[in-house]
């Protein structure tokens, strides 16, 4: 758990920390290890990254016990920024009370994804295109910066004209 900059605990789990040392994931999947804490739903991957203007950068969440692919998660293009850049899911995804996953990133050309040395990262030198499952990655020494956000309850609440979904507690 973390703490956004008004002092509120922000549910997540991975590498929240904005790298000193950075890679490019052109065709090249770099994934972060990291065990969910708790039951919940998750809602979107951070990665900071430079932003290459005009390159395609994706993420994926896999489960690290067989590297079967859990989400695919949208596709976003640069916008020739360096920051923290939010990738939702298509839908809440449930995740699990300590299961390891592999959160990773990947971009059709030139851009760069921030990590720290040492860590337990993955890699996979992929042709960017679809998400290949299961994941065949390599061990690397490296912490990538990449979380998940997630929340521990959702509530749906139906009206006979509207629907609302509230995320949250």
């Amino acid at each position: 758990i973390s703490h956004n900059k008004k002092g509120k605990e922000m549910p997540i789990f991975g590498y929240n920390v904005a790298g000193s040392i950075s890679t490019s994931p052109e065709n090249l999947i770099h994934g972060t290890v990291a065990t969910c804490p708790e039951n919940g739903y998750a809602l979107y991957i951070s990665a900071y990254l430079a932003f290459t203007d005009g390159a395609r950068f994706k993420c994926a969440l896999y489960r690290a016990s067989d590297n079967s692919l859990v989400a695919e998660i949208e596709e976003l293009v640069g916008d020739g920024t360096i920051r923290w850049v939010n990738f939702n899911f298509p839908t809440p995804t449930p995740v699990y009370a300590d299961e390891t996953y592999i959160i990773c990133v990947w971009a059709d050309t030139t851009g760069q994804i921030f990590f720290d040395e040492p860590g337990e990262g993955r890699s996979q030198r992929a042709t960017y295109n679809a998400w290949p499952d299961p994941l065949n990655p390599v061990v690397v020494g490296r912490n990538y910066s990449l979380y998940v956000y997630y929340e521990t309850a959702l509530t749906i609440d139906v009206t006979p004209k509207s629907a609302k979904l509230t995320v949250g507690e």
